[in-house]
């Protein structure tokens, strides 16, 4: 596959700890489990680009991102459950518990506050975050590629 947004995630293939120590390496699905997810989370349609970079490099693990919180050894179970535990979130006034729009949540360090895209804005969709407090959903400012360049800039200070 020909990497076009996230060239600085080849570049940068590993996070840092605190100390500056290499921490986690990025884990790679292949274009099998992509077109699986395609099939289950998007009806079939291909991804946007810089979504499919982003699992062709780093599917199965990244540290840029957390979407493997659930079962970190079957990232499309994990995606399954949180975007069922979405759709039937308690706190009045979710959007996306009856949308039918496409989304593709990229962040979570627990399922009530996320980041996610949806899979109809283009190759490279603006972030949403979801306000676990209310429902609400708004633009994160950035988007997808942007928000992995940032993490991968702050990780390993190239500022």
């Amino acid at each position: 596959m020909e990497i076009q947004y996230l060239q600085k995630l080849i570049e940068y293939p590993a996070g840092l700890d605190a100390y500056g120590n290499l921490s986690f390496e990025n884990e790679p699905s292949s274009m099998e489990e992509i077109l699986e997810m395609e099939a289950l989370y998007n009806n079939g349609n291909q991804f946007p680009k810089v979504l499919r970079e982003l699992l062709y490099l780093a599917g199965e693990g990244c540290y840029c991102l957390s979407y493997n919180a659930v079962d970190p050894d079957n990232i499309i179970s994990t995606q399954t459950y949180m975007q069922q535990s979405v759709r039937s979130y308690d706190v009045p006034n979710t959007p996306l518990s009856s949308s039918t729009r496409p989304f593709y949540i990229i962040d979570t360090a627990y399922l009530g506050d996320f980041r996610f895209v949806y899979l109809d804005e283009g190759d490279d969709p603006i972030v949403h975050h979801i306000d676990e407090k209310d429902g609400s959903i708004s633009t994160f400012g950035q988007t997808l590629s942007q928000l992995i360049e940032h993490v991968i800039r702050h990780t390993h200070k190239l500022f």
